[in-house]
């Protein structure tokens, strides 16, 4: 009999995947269909249950034969995730009541973000059986990663008693096992390092050129940047840095992330667009759909991510996986898996002036760009979803022998 796992994703779907760049929607989606859709073959019967959306009104969606998406009701559709903490008592009894009603017993259970842990703490004690944890970030890094940075009271709560009463925690990099171990005094047996991986089957090396004309952009120099429309995500460097650049006029940023859902982020970009007069340098592309992204990271010279604060950077390593080198914070998980000054640049702060600098030095340089882009794919070639499973099933094996 196959193993069975239940895993939550409350606040964010995994098959709205191919809506990356929505509200809520961006890095982890990407992470939990591909991880799962890896383990689902290594003699697991994997359960993700998420929040009920309109996008996908069905209640089950089978992803393979040991892989199925749940939506369950509780949180109502307009509500954010900032607001959903006082609906998690009706998610957690939607849950419940799936699985008596299917008399289904679980063997892990496995809580991806805060408002999931919070529900997935006192599943697994009413059941019995080990939890797992993944915070994806943490309000302590956030809130220090930027002033003005706010995150409830409720949420630093959840997440320490997370990292007290979970019997084991995944983190993507040791960067936050360390910050994890110091913050919470948790003892490092219970941490597992595993990094995130790429789909390497879909990112890979594409001509520059032949992009770039597939997307109907000019024949200058072509700056992605993958994020939703949110100040930590610090795209206002970025388009300062852009201003700082001498002859930018040949110089065209893309921004990939819907702006719709931000409209004051939005607002309070285009006010320093406008005032820095790049209008024309500038373009909001909205969502783009996962399995469209490698052909915009082939067509960039450069992926810039100008973060305050990225628990991983899996946007990064996808570019990185596609030839293009990549510009972040040393404060970025991605510190993990670029090699300073080989496949890209790591930026000591986040200022304007040091991403400009860097970006005039691969945008002049075309040599430089295409042997930092070789680096760039050979790095990322070391890191795979199926690794990443492997390691995955090894915590889940442990603990379902400790039980």
């Amino acid at each position: 009999m196959p193993k069975t796992i239940a895993v939550l994703s409350i606040h964010t779907c995994p098959v709205t995947v191919n809506n990356l760049g929505e509200k809520h929607s961006g890095g982890m989606n990407v992470y939990i269909e591909s991880l799962y859709k890896e383990l689902s073959d290594y003699r697991y019967s994997i359960d993700i249950y998420t929040k009920s959306h309109k996008s996908h009104p069905e209640e089950i969606i089978q992803i393979s034969p040991s892989l199925r998406v749940i939506h369950v009701n509780g949180i109502p559709e307009n509500v954010g995730k900032n607001d959903a903490f006082e609906h998690l008592p009706d998610v957690e009894r939607s849950i419940e009541d799936f699985v008596s009603n299917n008399t289904i017993r679980y063997d892990i259970m496995h809580s991806h973000y805060w408002l999931s842990g919070a529900v997935g703490l006192a599943l697994s004690d009413k059941w019995k059986i080990p939890h797992v944890a993944t915070f994806h970030t943490l309000a302590q890094k956030k809130i220090l990663a930027r002033v003005g940075e706010y995150e409830p009271n409720v949420r630093l709560a959840v997440e320490s008693t997370m990292a007290d009463k979970s019997d084991s925690i995944i983190i993507s990099t040791q960067d936050e096992a360390d910050t994890i171990k110091n913050t919470y005094s948790i003892p490092t047996d219970k941490l597992n390092v595993i990094p995130a991986g790429v789909d390497l089957n879909l990112f890979k090396p594409k001509n520059k050129c032949e992009s770039k004309k597939l997307l109907g952009l000019n024949t200058g120099k072509t700056i992605l940047a993958v994020a939703r429309l949110e100040p930590l995500k610090g795209l206002d460097i970025l388009i300062s840095a852009i201003h700082k650049i001498e002859n930018n006029s040949d110089i065209t940023l893309l921004i990939a992330g819907d702006y719709l859902n931000n409209e004051i982020e939005f607002r309070r970009l285009q006010t320093i667009i406008n005032g820095l007069k790049l209008t024309e340098n500038i373009k909001f592309l909205g969502n783009i759909q996962h399995n469209k992204m490698p052909l915009y990271m082939s067509a960039a010279d450069v992926l810039v991510m100008p973060s305050y604060y990225e628990s991983f950077g899996l946007s990064a390593l996808e570019a990185m996986a596609c030839g293009t080198p990549v510009i972040t914070s040393r404060n970025s998980g991605a510190k993990t898996f670029i090699e300073q000054g080989t496949s890209g640049y790591l930026i000591p702060w986040n200022c304007p002036e040091h991403y400009a600098e860097r970006l005039e030095i691969l945008l002049k340089n075309p040599i430089l760009r295409a042997n930092m882009g070789q680096k760039a794919a050979m790095q990322a070639n070391k890191l795979s979803w199926n690794k990443a499973a492997t390691k995955t099933d090894l915590v889940y094996s442990n603990l379902i022998k400790s039980v």
